[in-house]
């Protein structure tokens, strides 16, 4: 994976820089210079990031199919509020909203 692959999928995924470092124990600095350059992220980093990726298609494929009711996302941007951040739950309801034409409100 490309700088530029992490870098758009960490946005698509709704994932911060802060976020992303943390988990994979390096600095904020270390993931920009990733992204930033054009040869590929260390493999660490792009295993985690399939994970995510992976991870996000199946709750996206599951809340799909789950009922009629508006998706929740949470209001509260605590990190440990959750196990993946405020923001990643947002991306995950709109990725809903728009396969299935629900709603979106706040837990």
């Amino acid at each position: 994976m490309s700088g530029a692959e992490h870098h758009c999928w960490r946005e698509f995924l709704g994932l911060s820089t802060p976020f992303v470092a943390d988990q994979l124990g390096v600095s904020t600095k270390t993931v920009n210079i990733w992204e930033s350059r054009a040869e590929n992220v260390p493999l660490m980093a792009n295993a985690q990031m399939r994970k995510w990726v992976t991870e996000t298609a199946r709750v996206v494929g599951i809340l799909t199919v789950k009922g009629n009711d508006p998706c929740t996302v949470p209001r509260n941007d605590d990190p440990n509020a959750n196990a993946m951040p405020p923001s990643w739950y947002r991306c995950v309801a709109c990725r809903v909203a728009e396969r299935t034409g629900r709603g979106i409100q706040w837990q």
